[in-house]
């Protein structure tokens, strides 16, 4: 999970790590909101905020509100009642790259890894004698697309391959409060 921060910035959230999200409240779990010298920097800093957010394991509505700062209208400030429904059927989500799903992997990787702790045996490095690394495979499903994930060697240093595709070399680096992934060279923070 990663919050965004920054100059005119304000994150009002009830969201922690590991935390479980249920249906018996309301479903605004965090909110972000922005302020500028004019309307035009505000909307800025609030786009640019939403776009360094990375929620994993619930669905949000980012891509959703990235979309409706880019009308027109809503950066006139000419809004009405019925904006959302008009613009709901012209918003197009996108699947999950698969470097969000490679990240998902890792994490699963390096929570079992944790579990393993000192135990050679139920480490799940997917070491056998005298041959390859055996995967360690997930399964991940994300609104648009599912997808098998299969890492191989530790989270530390790994390869890791989403569905069919290519194998990427990935890394995973854990702190309070943010997953540093690195794959192929480019590291994200979540």
């Amino acid at each position: 999970m990663a919050e965004p921060s920054g100059t005119g910035i304000r994150v009002d959230s009830s969201l922690l790590a590991d935390t479980v999200v249920g249906s018996d409240y309301d479903p605004m779990l965090s909110k972000v909101i922005a302020h500028g010298a004019n309307r035009e920097q505000a909307l800025e800093r609030l786009d640019r905020a939403l776009a360094h957010t990375a929620i994993l394991g619930v669905q949000t509505n980012v891509e959703f509100l990235r979309f409706l700062l880019a009308d027109e209208r809503v950066r006139a400030g000419d809004l009405d009642t019925a904006l959302l429904d008009e613009r709901l059927a012209d918003f197009v989500p996108l699947a999950a790259p698969d470097d969000v799903f490679a990240a998902a992997g890792l994490y699963v990787q390096q929570a079992l890894s944790r579990r393993a702790a000192g135990s050679l045996w139920a480490a799940p490095s997917g070491w056998r004698v005298g041959g390859v690394t055996a995967p360690v495979r997930t399964a991940m499903q994300t609104p648009l697309r599912t997808e098998t994930v299969s890492v191989f060697g530790l989270p530390e240093g790994a390869h890791v391959q989403v569905g069919d595709g290519e194998m990427l070399l990935a890394s995973v680096q854990l702190a309070p409060g943010v997953m540093s992934v690195t794959v192929d060279g480019l590291r994200r923070d979540y």
